[in-house]
């Protein structure tokens, strides 16, 4: 983590989780929430839109230009497209919602086993499993720039050391629990 400047105070904008979930179309890159207008159902948890189902062609912005690249929408219980892929076709960003544990966002451990960033959002369940969805949200802040004071990084440190140790130190000696992570993540956003 860095901390401020010398004369200078770092402004945190971050965004809370109910506030990343609503706005889950516009996740930056290489995280995907969800497309434009698809209707996402998660078992047990829902999430419906307007506009095209899953499977049906959709046109997004999937560049910084502002331009707009067609990509099919693929199933979530769907393995094909996980290899390489034509832009023309499928474009990878939008195969499918993050994972949260996976390579992309370097959360270690099977507490959620295999959903994806956008349903743990919706967990409200005490201990690592409501750590998680402030995690995706510190995360999420920390890739958007929105959080000058927690990187990509100290955000992946965070919870795999509470995963695997029980705690966190953000400074030799101090160890912080669940509790007292979700504390300081909320304090970095607005």
């Amino acid at each position: 983590m860095t901390g401020s400047t010398a004369g200078r105070a770092e402004v945190c904008t971050g965004l809370s989780p109910e506030g990343w979930k609503a706005d889950a179309t516009q996740w930056p890159s290489p995280y995907v929430g969800a497309v434009l207008g698809a209707a996402v159902s998660f078992g047990s948890v829902s999430s419906v839109g307007s506009g095209p189902m899953l499977g049906d062609p959709i046109s997004a912005p999937v560049d910084g230009s502002g331009g707009t690249k067609s990509a099919t929408r693929l199933s979530l219980g769907s393995t094909s497209g996980t290899g390489t892929s034509s832009a023309s076709s499928s474009s990878a960003e939008f195969d499918k919602p993050t994972r949260y544990h996976c390579p992309t966002t370097g959360f270690g451990g099977k507490v959620f086993g295999t959903r994806s960033m956008l349903e743990v959002l919706d967990v409200s369940q005490a201990g690592l499993e409501g750590v998680g969805r402030y995690m995706v949200a510190a995360l999420l802040n920390a890739r958007s720039g929105r959080t000058p004071v927690l990187d990509e990084t100290a955000v992946r440190t965070m919870w795999n050391d509470l995963v695997n140790n029980g705690y966190y130190e953000p400074t030799a000696g101090i160890k912080w629990t669940g509790a007292e992570i979700i504390a300081y993540l909320q304090s970095t956003m607005g």
